[in-house]
């Protein structure tokens, strides 16, 4: 039900604000670690026996809702209220939550939890830095959930449409072929005649409002045909059909049979018209994501070929030039290639918030590559060549693999 789209959404929005906070604790909790002192104090061991709790009870929030996810799917299928692609967006959904859900950065914050008593500073700044990548992952990986899970809704709401008009145009078509059987001379014809029309111009009411719901639902994101939206519903609200309809329980009120059937007969073209406006408004759409989700994919894997490359040269020239090169080169080279990748990740996620087509495995491998770039950059800049090299030989892996 809408109630239920509405909860999930504010429990989406609620833990996406208890991520953000945990994310910028885990910053706090790194620079405070940064000091000189060997071992680790009680509040520190406390600070982060904390991270890790409200990590797990955020974990078990996002299970809860993929839950509710799941639970809402079935109803909207069993109800055939969802078209096979829609069902199909809304199985990936499950899929992206289930992976939010998954047990690794769980088990990282538990292991670092567990250990913490007999943990040097050294070590519990390195599980931390790790900790971070992943929980930044993670945040990005919950913000596309809800994004995509409003795009969602906007899809839902279409097919839904689509089948509430379609069963007006059939609930008004019985009801003419019934009039034109039936002797409305009998009272008792007449008011049962009269009261599913009736039935009718109510359904006709209701119809405007779940329109302007939609439109509502469409101004409030970026990418979507509002303007073409606006106008279909500005088309519906000229034909006037719950006047239509009125004006056909009157004319039933009176006698008036083919003035009565007139009517009827423009409701059903209306709606026939709304119907197939509302079709192409979907067709639409579909077409313009998949067509502009494609064209971005490639430009990503462009982008991806050429990281892989830029990265093998700069191993390449690490190994052959790291005596005659101070290291300050190497590092720069090293720097520019890590915020190049930045921006492809940031492609990628603007990409993932209007697309399946983004994979979690690919948002983790470039995460990856993005962690061993950095341990790259830092093993150059202590002139170790070894570590340097089995880094960017792991980010050049990781880039492949996405």
């Amino acid at each position: 039900s809408e109630e239920d789209a509405q909860n999930i959404e504010a429990e989406l929005k609620d833990a996406m604000q208890k991520a953000a906070d945990l994310k910028k604790e885990l910053e706090k909790l790194d620079k405070d670690l940064k000091q000189d002192k060997r071992e680790l104090n009680w509040e520190e061991k406390e600070r982060i026996h904390d991270a890790a709790k409200n990590f797990d009870e955020l974990s078990e929030k996002i299970e809860d809702i993929s839950k509710k996810v799941e639970e809402s799917r079935k109803e909207l299928q069993e109800n055939k209220l969802l078209s096979n692609e829609t069902l199909e967006k809304y199985l990936e959904l499950q899929k992206l939550l289930d992976e939010l859900s998954s047990d690794e950065l769980k088990e990282a914050m538990k292991k670092m939890s567990d250990q913490i008593q007999n943990m040097m500073r050294n070590q519990a700044q390195d599980q931390l830095k790790d900790m971070q990548f992943d929980e930044e992952m993670f945040n990005k990986s919950l913000e596309r959930t809800l994004n995509l899970f409003k795009r969602l809704q906007v899809e839902k709401k279409i097919d839904e449409l689509i089948k509430r008009t379609e069963d007006a145009i059939n609930k008004q078509d019985d009801i003419k072929d019934e009039l034109a059987k039936q002797d409305i001379n009998n009272k008792d014809n007449r008011e049962q005649l009269t009261k599913q029309q009736d039935k009718i111009s109510k359904e006709m009411k209701e119809l405007s409002k779940e329109l302007q719901k939609l439109q509502d639902k469409m101004s409030e994101m970026k990418d979507m045909p509002s303007s073409d939206m606006e106008k279909l519903q500005e088309e519906f609200e000229d034909q006037k059909n719950d006047e239509l309809s009125e004006n056909a329980e009157n004319s039933l009120e009176k006698m008036q049979k083919q003035e009565a059937m007139q009517n009827q007969s423009k409701i059903s073209k209306n709606l026939n018209k709304t119907k197939s406006s509302l079709s192409n408004l979907q067709s639409q759409m579909q077409q313009d994501n998949q067509m502009k989700s494609f064209s971005d994919m490639v430009k990503l894997l462009n982008d991806l070929i050429s990281l892989s490359k830029e990265q093998e040269k700069i191993m390449e020239s690490s190994r052959n030039n790291w005596r005659n090169s101070s290291g300050n080169e190497n590092a720069k080279s090293q720097n520019e290639l890590k915020s190049n990748l930045e921006r492809v990740i940031t492609k990628m996620n603007n990409l993932a918030q209007k697309s399946f087509a983004i994979t979690p495995e690919m948002g983790k491998e470039l995460g990856d590559a993005k962690k061993e770039m950095t341990n790259a950059l830092e093993s150059i800049q202590n002139k170790n060549s070894s570590l340097a090299a089995n880094s960017q030989s792991g980010a050049m892996k990781s880039i492949n693999n996405a």
